[in-house]
């Protein structure tokens, strides 16, 4: 993946979760590392796994967080983006060849 795009989806991801407050973006972040292995630099290579734990932590209010995280990249990379869940995203990025 181009490193810009990399840094969009992190980007993307942060700015979701902070809506819920820096302490919230931090435990998720902690809790996705604990529990999966996952740091926040690789997120945008383990967006299935993003989406586990979202749901895992947040249950059904995770596809609020996925939509948003889905909005704020569509904006970044500047491309209409219709995927409604991370699973989605990662199968919609890599058809428009924006996830290499």
């Amino acid at each position: 993946m181009c490193l810009e795009r990399y840094r969009a989806v992190v980007e993307a991801v942060d700015e979701a979760l902070v809506l819920f407050g820096e302490s919230v973006r931090e435990v998720v972040y902690y809790y996705f590392e604990v529990k999966y292995g996952v740091k926040r630099h690789e997120i945008p290579v383990r967006l299935e796994l993003l989406a586990d734990c979202l749901e895992e932590i947040f249950s059904y209010a995770a596809y609020v967080i996925e939509r948003t995280v889905i909005e704020k990249l569509s904006s970044k990379l500047g491309v209409e983006l219709k995927s409604r869940s991370l699973r989605e995203l990662v199968v919609e990025l890599c058809e428009k060849r924006l996830l290499a």
